[in-house]
């Protein structure tokens, strides 16, 4: 994971706001590294766009980012366990305390899918509380996962 500033910066802000996916590849080459380490029957999974950015966007940046990272590792991606149930105030624009009262009951489970025992990596571009990541981990656990761990691109203060 690196500091979210320049050129990291730009080239996310590039990604995700004026959809240059090209730049997905280079993205993907810059986490799987920290892939290596991981249990080889680990599921990759991505936080959900929500349906009015995924409209806005036309995709889930961060899940196609985890196409390219499980193909390379071989891992089983399985990026629709977790949905949005509620989409509010971006957390972009938020405070730290404000971000994790904004994701509580944000994501739901897939009720069909049984995480028993298994380990899930969840990936997203960018962190800056934990809070997106710490609900949807809420999620996995409740659906069976044996640990669950967050991979994302960079940090941002």
């Amino acid at each position: 994971m690196a500091h979210f500033e320049e050129p990291l910066k730009e080239v996310i802000h590039q990604y995700k706001y004026e959809f240059i996916k090209a730049l997905k590849d280079d993205l993907a080459h810059l986490a799987w590294p920290y892939l290596e380490d991981f249990p080889k029957n680990s599921v990759l999974t991505c936080v959900p766009s929500s349906p009015k950015r995924l409209a806005w966007r036309g995709y889930n940046q961060a899940e196609e980012i985890a196409k390219i990272l499980a193909h390379q590792c071989g891992l089983k991606l399985e990026s629709n366990l977790l949905k949005r149930t509620s989409y509010k105030t971006p957390q972009t624009q938020l405070s730290r305390k404000e971000r994790f009262k904004n994701v509580e009951n944000a994501f739901g489970a897939d009720k069909k899918k049984n995480l028993k025992g298994k380990q899930v990596i969840i990936f997203d571009d960018l962190v800056t509380s934990g809070a997106t990541l710490s609900a949807c981990a809420k999620e996995l656990r409740k659906m069976g996962a044996s640990r669950v761990w967050g991979l994302v691109l960079a940090r941002n203060r």
